[in-house]
């Protein structure tokens, strides 16, 4: 069964303005004010050491068109080797990356959110699991600091 071994997520909440109908000054100040709020986010999971290859598979849903070749040339000036792949040429046995990405108006053209996924173990039917195989990992990682009812403690 594959796994995440690796993961990033970027997001920009600067475009907040889109669906703004106001006029006149106020929307002045309103500008100013989403301007001076907006924020970005990210969050990583690095990968691990002695990744030697990674099998990108295409996805060309993205319309950000510089998206994958930044992705390579991060990999690739580290020295791990790069190939595009469709999702069923994806080995079982490699790394594969999956990602999307989503480019917003906001005055200009913007990149607003940003995900890359790092697999080992190819096709990925996790997809298919129900909401405790999902969730139960994760919020045993929030949850660390506290020890589960009737778990005896391990000093």
């Amino acid at each position: 069964m594959p796994h995440v071994i690796a993961s990033v997520g970027w997001s920009s909440y600067g475009a907040v303005m889109k669906n703004l109908q106001l006029l006149g000054r106020t929307l002045v100040l309103l500008a100013l004010a989403v301007f001076a709020c907006s924020c970005t986010v990210i969050e990583v999971e690095p990968l691990p050491e002695g990744v030697a290859d990674v099998a990108i598979v295409r996805n060309d849903k993205v319309q950000v068109t510089d998206f994958v070749p930044v992705l390579r040339s991060a990999l690739e000036e580290r020295g791990i080797r790069t190939r595009m792949v469709d999702q069923a040429a994806a080995a079982a046995d490699s790394v594969t990356a999956t990602y999307t990405a989503r480019r917003t108006w906001d005055l200009v053209p913007f990149l607003s959110t940003a995900d890359v996924w790092f697999r080992q173990g190819g096709l990925d039917l996790s997809k298919f699991e129900g909401t405790e195989a999902k969730m139960t990992p994760a919020y045993d990682q929030l949850l660390k600091a506290y020890q589960k009812a009737g778990t005896p403690d391990q000093d």
